[in-house]
């Protein structure tokens, strides 16, 4: 397992890592890349890919603080809800139009973005001082986890039982892995591309919305690089590129395997920059890995019907 390895390594090096302290500082960072792996998991299930997923988050993270004087439950509840909205109207477009979600959500990482500067008034939104407690509830400790990473496991088991059990969570599973044939055997492709995105949407406002109220504020270029993260999350997590493969609940232990890294980099002292090559290594690593092994079931696949028709 990469995530108790990767783990193994830093905690017999460096005492200090392997506190409560120290794991719960650990979740914290976790929570927010494994909401945005979990979404973006759900499209490349589906055979999608959602690019839209940091600026989704920033937009959703303004709105959050803009609303909460109405509470911390409403503020989270309306940017998760409009997030949730977007994604439904991105995914019903995609599929309308069949336009490959690559082109298209390139197109809503820009609009939004700019969008979240525009409602921000190309500054930082920071929530009123008589909310500020709303920072102290979020990151309350509950042994080694506290609301944010509860929420987020919470979500996990949600999204995972849905693709699990429910008739249409399987149908994203059907047209990931074999959108044609899905199609002839009269599985709709448009409405499991629909609720890939608007769960992607949803669970990146979520996500979003949780860390800006965390924090007290919110920009509009916040999670620029969020985006690699999650991918990140994904694949490590064990989430096929090809579409149709991979359990949601792996996606866990890729967002742990992540955060361990990064956590063990800061404890050395390690620049930004370092952090970033570090991901950028896991992810071409983990694509190279996939690609090879992809690679050799086609060829066993291959040989398997070149044998049958030598004798047939």
């Amino acid at each position: 397992m990469l995530a108790g390895a990767v783990y193994a390594i830093f905690a017999a090096t460096d005492p200090n890592y392997r506190t409560q302290g120290s794991i719960f500082a650990i979740l914290e960072g976790f929570a927010f890349v494994a909401l945005l792996g979990l979404g973006l998991s759900v499209t490349i299930i589906a055979g999608e890919l959602d690019l839209s997923v940091g600026s989704t988050a920033a937009v959703a993270g303004i709105v959050a603080v803009y609303a909460s004087g109405l509470g911390l439950l409403p503020s989270i509840l309306i940017a998760t809800c409009g997030a949730a909205v977007f994604g439904l109207l991105q995914g019903t477009a995609i599929a309308r139009l069949q336009i490959s979600s690559l082109v298209f959500t390139l197109g809503t990482l820009i609009g939004l973005r700019g969008l979240a500067f525009v409602i921000a008034h190309d500054a930082t939104v920071s929530v009123s001082f008589a909310n500020l407690a709303f920072s102290d509830t979020l990151v309350r400790r509950y042994w080694i986890f506290s609301p944010f990473s509860l929420t987020t496991l919470a979500a996990f088991l949600i999204v995972g039982t849905f693709l699990g059990y429910a008739r249409y969570g399987r149908e994203v599973y059907a047209i990931g892995g074999a959108r044609n044939e899905a199609r002839a055997a009269g599985v709709s492709v448009a409405r499991p591309i629909v609720i890939a995105f608007t769960i992607s949407a949803t669970t990146a406002g979520l996500a979003g919305s949780l860390a800006a109220l965390k924090s007290g504020a919110a920009t509009p270029d916040a999670f620029g690089s969020s985006l690699l993260d999650a991918a990140t999350v994904a694949l490590v997590g064990g989430i096929s590129l090809y579409g149709g493969r991979g359990s949601v609940y792996r996606v866990i232990l890729g967002a742990l395997t992540l955060r361990f890294l990064i956590a063990g980099l800061d404890s050395r002292g390690a620049q930004y920059y370092i952090e970033s090559l570090a991901t950028g290594a896991l992810l071409l690593g983990v694509i190279v890995v996939e690609f090879a092994v992809e690679q050799e079931h086609a060829w066993k696949r291959a040989r398997g019907l070149l044998a049958i028709g030598n004798r047939g």
